[in-house]
């Protein structure tokens, strides 16, 4: 009997994994909010912290212990405190199946859990040696394997998502082929052979958000990515992602992130 479910949830996964290192002597303090989720592998604590707040209020504190794993979703307003001589293996990562809406989305929470040594050890080993595509394939596998400990099981959306994915794929593809501020809701609708109003009124029923929100996260999340794990000058990634100037593109991400380009790139250590 084939397994449909399985099958077509494959074929859409995408994992991408945008930052990714292993410190053996770390020491920082600092906060920081990122739209990527974050897995950490203490494999040696000194002691130290993971913070989640609420504008600027605390709602919950992890504790930083060896042989210990931490996950943390993407947008968590955090802060930390890692004494000198954490061992740390870190990812950076969104975990995308349908129309760019992560698996992890539902997880608003940081967690951990404990491991045992044999556990960890071999993600460090591979992150230390890594030399062909059967590292990086073994990696990935261990990172997902992970990431399902942290992970809510609802079978019932599972369903109604694959519908989605089906009727709003070509839309998806038109968004993520090429992230562009000029982008509309009008040539969107467009390309899909819907009036304006019907796809808008469409999109927020479905997903629960406005189109044009929809947008604006993405647009926020590629330039993020490009601000982190890329040399690029802002004027230059503001001029890729077909925004006026530079200007207007700063007013833009410290709108929707609460940071400028320059101070956000600064800020983000792990």
């Amino acid at each position: 009997m084939h397994n449909t479910t399985f099958i077509q949830t494959s074929n859409r996964l995408r994992t991408k994994v945008n930052h990714a290192l292993c410190l053996h002597d770390f020491e920082w303090a600092g906060s920081n909010t990122l739209p990527m989720n974050r897995l950490f592998f203490l494999f040696r604590s000194r002691g130290g912290y993971i913070r989640h707040h609420d504008h600027g209020r605390i709602v919950k504190e992890l504790e930083l212990k060896t042989n210990h794993i931490y996950f943390m979703p993407k947008n968590a307003e955090l802060s930390f405190r890692f004494e000198k001589g954490t061992g740390v293996v870190a990812f950076h990562f969104t975990l995308e199946a349908f129309g760019g809406f992560d698996l992890l989305d539902g997880i608003k929470d940081c967690r951990m859990t404990k491991a045992s040594a044999a556990e960890i050890a071999p993600i460090r080993h591979i992150m230390e040696n890594t030399e062909s595509p059967r590292d990086a394939v073994m990696l990935q596998a261990l990172l997902l394997q992970h990431c399902c400990a942290f992970m809510d099981e609802d079978k019932s959306a599972l369903p109604h998502q694959i519908v989605l994915d089906e009727r709003y794929r070509s839309l998806f593809e038109q968004i993520e082929a090429s992230p562009n501020a000029g982008l509309t809701i009008g040539e969107l609708a467009q390309a899909a052979g819907l009036s304006r109003d019907a796809l808008s009124k469409s999109f927020r029923k479905d997903f629960g958000i406005p189109l044009k929100t929809f947008l604006q996260r993405r647009l926020v999340d590629h330039a993020s990515e490009m601000l982190l794990y890329t040399d690029m000058r802002i004027g230059e990634i503001a001029l890729k992602l077909n925004f006026n100037d530079e200007y207007y593109f700063s007013r833009f991400f410290k709108k929707h992130t609460g940071s400028s380009p320059s101070v956000f790139r600064k800020k983000t250590t792990i």
